[in-house]
């Protein structure tokens, strides 16, 4: 610091002589400038790696979920990876981080990298503009379309999508990258039947670790394997069109009466209003009106018995409880990427119903006693609302077609985590999955290049 100052010290005016003074600094000479004085620094901790951008702050967001599960298998897959915040406005502090976060990937944010290779984008994307100033800001385009197109080369956008179609200029944007990650194969149909080369799609699903995962630990062989009584339904997410909880609480209380042995718990939190769809309350209202909803033999009195809709937050723990003490996890969903409580559940060994547009088609197949909403996936229109390309659509899902869905599940006879799910969804197979997409990437920039990253090292 003091060679600095002497430095900036040498090119101040003279006393009284400033710019208001009309007085002028001694410009530095060709010697002085050849030997430029900087601030001593620190070299960085690995030769070369990767970059993973993705906001992964939030404990409870599903996006930063998922992120932060991605991160850690790739760390784990032995490839030099370190971890940034994709910039969307005020940066958290580490006090305003959960410390189950910081513990989980906080170390990442502090590898540093004298070369980035390979840069990952994790996020949702809106247009193709906030894709474009992600992956190469307007200031970085100045420096000439040769060192513009390399950093599109050596980037991999990773991104999950909820519809059919996907805006012509982001698949122009995707069209210059490396390689393009979604969670599912139904995202890979719609990403390559809107454009993006075929080759450059790969379904990269959200990978897990049981040790950490399972819920309680429930299912054998890693604990217990017994079901509660009744047929328990459950679904977890949003109050918003998309996650369909209007239709789910009607098809309930038409598929059943109180004097069933079912009951009905979701867990929800509001995000937004919406035009034509009901919030909560209204819901209920909305319900316990309807005709064949009164000659089942419901009431308010009924409901409160049967019906249960958390929303406030819950802890980890309790969220474990929900999977605990219910048996049939409900995904009335009209469009998912992956869906982390349909997983979830099929993870601790309980039963599912889901529409099956999205990530469960890929992993429900793993698991027992699924009954998927319909014969065939019918699509209808998104609600403006959400502002996606026109004519976007998603898979429809009635009332009635979801009542019988839930009167024909059955609760399994005993919990049992899937055993697919470890070889295909474990963070050992996923990161081994990345680290070969990665790798295939680095030697078509630089056929030296994935070994250097091999030889790099990591944290894991």
């Amino acid at each position: 610091m003091a060679e600095l100052t002497d430095q900036i010290g040498r090119y101040q005016a003279p006393a009284r002589s400033g710019i208001l003074d009309g007085g002028k600094a001694r410009p530095p000479t060709q010697a002085e400038l050849a030997q430029p004085i900087v601030a001593p620094g620190e070299p960085a901790l690995l030769p070369v790696g990767i970059l993973y951008h993705a906001n992964w702050q939030k404990l409870n967001d599903g996006i930063a979920r998922h992120a932060r599960a991605q991160v850690r298998a790739l760390a784990q897959s032995g490839l030099p990876v370190a971890l940034r915040t994709i910039a969307t406005g005020r940066m958290a502090t580490d006090d305003e981080i959960e410390p189950e976060v910081l513990d989980q990937i906080g170390y990442l944010r502090n590898v540093s990298l004298s070369e980035t290779a390979i840069a990952i984008k994790h996020t949702i994307l809106h247009n193709a503009g906030q894709l474009q100033h992600m992956i190469c800001p307007p200031g970085g385009r100045l420096s000439g379309f040769q060192l513009e197109k390399a950093v599109y080369d050596a980037t991999i956008v990773y991104t999950s999508w909820e519809r059919s179609t996907v805006d012509q200029g982001i698949v122009e944007v995707l069209e210059r990258c490396g390689q393009v990650w979604v969670p599912c194969s139904r995202n890979a149909d719609v990403f390559i039947a809107a454009g993006v080369p075929e080759e450059k799609v790969h379904v990269v699903p959200m990978p897990y670790e049981p040790e950490r995962h399972l819920p309680s630990h429930i299912p054998a062989p890693r604990g217990r394997q017994g079901v509660p009584a009744g047929r328990r339904f459950y679904a977890i997410g949003k109050w918003e069109p998309r996650k369909n909880y209007h239709v789910l609480l009607g098809a309930f209380l038409r598929a059943f009466s109180p004097k069933d042995q079912a009951s009905l718990m979701i867990k929800t939190h509001g995000w937004g209003q919406w035009k034509d769809y009901p919030d909560v309350r209204g819901s209920i209202a909305h319900w316990l009106e309807d005709s064949q909803v009164r000659g089942r033999g419901w009431t308010a009195e009924a409901f409160d018995k049967r019906v249960r809709i958390v929303t406030k937050m819950l802890s980890d723990a309790e969220m474990n409880k929900l999977h605990e003490q219910n048996n049939i996890y409900v995904s009335p969903s009209h469009g998912e990427a992956w869906e982390l409580g349909a997983f979830d559940a099929l993870a601790a060994g309980n039963a599912l119903v889901h529409v099956g547009w999205g990530g469960s088609e890929d992993y429900a197949e793993g698991g027992s006693c699924v009954v998927r909403v319909g014969a065939a996936t019918r699509l209808e229109d998104v609600p403006e609302e959400y502002g996606w390309e026109s004519g976007a659509q998603w898979a429809a899902c009635s009332v009635d077609e979801l009542a019988v869905a839930l009167s024909l599940a059955t609760t399994p006879s005993r919990r049992v985590h899937p055993p697919a799910f470890w070889s295909r969804y474990g963070a050992n197979s996923v990161g081994h999955q990345m680290r070969t997409l990665i790798m295939q990437l680095a030697r078509s920039l630089n056929p030296d290049l994935s070994g250097r990253l091999a030889a790099a090292g990591g944290f894991g």
